[in-house]
């Protein structure tokens, strides 16, 4: 506590004796001021500390911004957040380390998947911050959904902190050229687009081995449902199925009119990395990529966004790719309520415009601005109402590699139909 106390101006006495003058006593005066305290009063959190394992790297801009904020929480309200750093190691090491007791009271995930492992004990449940402090206005209702369906014990286990999507991603200097003003949302529009793009001498479209499943798994669900998708992958019967049949049949003929890049599927990253070099136009991915292909490359692409395309409104309309990691409470927290403001500081308002701008993502605040990069991101990611699961062809993971070799045989050639294609596939259940 400060304390600020005015001295007392004592007494001032003017006695003036003039002794060699013989002079008389002079009348004494008193002066005093009024003593003043002033005290403020204690920050909501003094001495509280919070440890928070972070899946980023130290140095990053990221990881930067998180110390600022950190610095900025203990100014406000006097909790000391303190960050460890733990890159990648995180996902390996932090079970055991939570299985343990180890003193960590807030922690990163990589998303459903990994928050579907944890422990019950090490999750606690949010719901009440969560309906009194009017996060649900910030956040998005996806993710608050794959939360809540992903719990370990039910509730809701964490906040949304790092939002994406996979989509494509396009040069927009490149779509322009071709004349588009407007991205189509059918296979037919985009067919008429990507021949656009054809006639500038640039190829449409740039796919990697490593994202061939995915991108052949969303053409499958796009003719099918995802449902129907998972269901072939797991016992087959892909030839009987009309929709897989004609979704093969569209890539063998995008294929035969040059819709791809020279070398696709290309081994990672190389056939993305061609749109850096003017030689293709976009790539299905998720948020990552144009970073990623801009650090690489030693460029800067002004990027656009847009959604795969659909065939019709009848087929899984409402479906579509957004992800997120999260952040979450241990159940052993002693300061709920001080992790909760923490949360919010990173995930909210101004907090996380900068925080996400660092990170090249999407704002996790659905109030705040994307970066240019991300137009459209937002309003996309909140009108997903049902999550792709973009390797539903590849569900069953006995066959995974199998089915992958198939997909890759049909870009290469050497299936004259789409038939022909997905008997190949079901070859593979005999």
């Amino acid at each position: 506590m400060k304390k600020l106390i005015s001295l007392l101006l004592c007494v001032a006495m003017l006695v003036c004796v003039l002794a060699a003058c013989g002079t008389a006593k002079e009348e004494v005066t008193e002066v005093t001021e009024e003593v003043v305290e002033e005290t403020t009063e204690p920050l909501v959190y003094d001495g509280v500390e919070l440890v928070y394992w972070s899946g980023h790297v130290a140095g990053t801009p990221a990881a930067v911004v998180l110390e600022e904020l950190a610095a900025e929480f203990k100014a406000e309200t006097g909790c000391t957040i303190n960050i460890q750093f733990k890159g990648n190691e995180r996902r390996q090491i932090m079970p055991t380390a939570l299985e343990s007791g180890e003193d960590i009271d807030v922690f990163d995930s990589a998303g459903f998947y990994e928050l579907r492992t944890f422990d019950p004990a090490w999750i606690m449940d949010l719901t009440p911050y969560y309906e009194e402090s009017g996060y649900a206005e910030k956040t998005y209702g996806l993710m608050i959904k794959d939360l809540t369906d992903n719990s370990p014990e039910g509730g809701l286990p964490g906040v949304v902190k790092t939002p994406g999507m996979n989509g494509l991603w396009y040069d927009k200097a490149a779509i322009a050229a071709a004349g588009i003003t407007e991205m189509p949302k059918t296979f037919d529009e985009f067919e008429v687009m990507f021949d656009a793009i054809l006639e500038t001498g640039v190829a449409p479209l740039s796919l990697d081995s490593a994202y061939l499943a995915g991108f052949f798994g969303t053409v499958l669900q796009r003719h099918c449902g995802q449902d129907v998708v998972r269901e072939l992958s797991l016992n087959g019967g892909w030839s009987e199925n009309e929709g897989a049949i004609a979704a093969a049949q569209r890539m063998i003929d995008w294929k035969a009119k040059g819709y791809f890049v020279d070398g696709a599927p290309d081994v990672f990253p190389a056939s993305q990395n061609k749109i850096a070099l003017g030689l293709s136009t976009m790539v299905n991915c998720g948020v990552w990529v144009g970073n990623e292909i801009e650090t690489a490359m030693g460029v800067d692409i002004d990027w656009g966004f847009t959604k795969f395309p659909i065939l019709d409104e009848t087929i899984d309309a409402n479906v579509d790719s957004a992800y997120s990691s999260y952040i979450h409470v241990n159940e052993t927290c002693n300061n709920p309520d001080a992790a909760w403001d923490w949360l919010m500081k990173i995930v909210t308002g101004d907090g996380d415009k900068r925080y996400s701008d660092a990170a090249m993502t999407p704002p996790a605040d659905k109030t705040n601005e994307a970066l240019p990069d991300f137009d459209g991101t937002v309003e996309y990611l909140d009108s997903v109402e049902v999550c792709l699961d973009v390797n539903c062809a590849v569900a069953n993971a006995d066959m995974k590699a199998a089915l992958t070799d198939v997909m890759t045989q049909i870009f290469e050639g050497k299936y004259a139909t789409g038939l022909e294609a997905m008997q190949a596939m079901d070859a593979l259940y005999n």
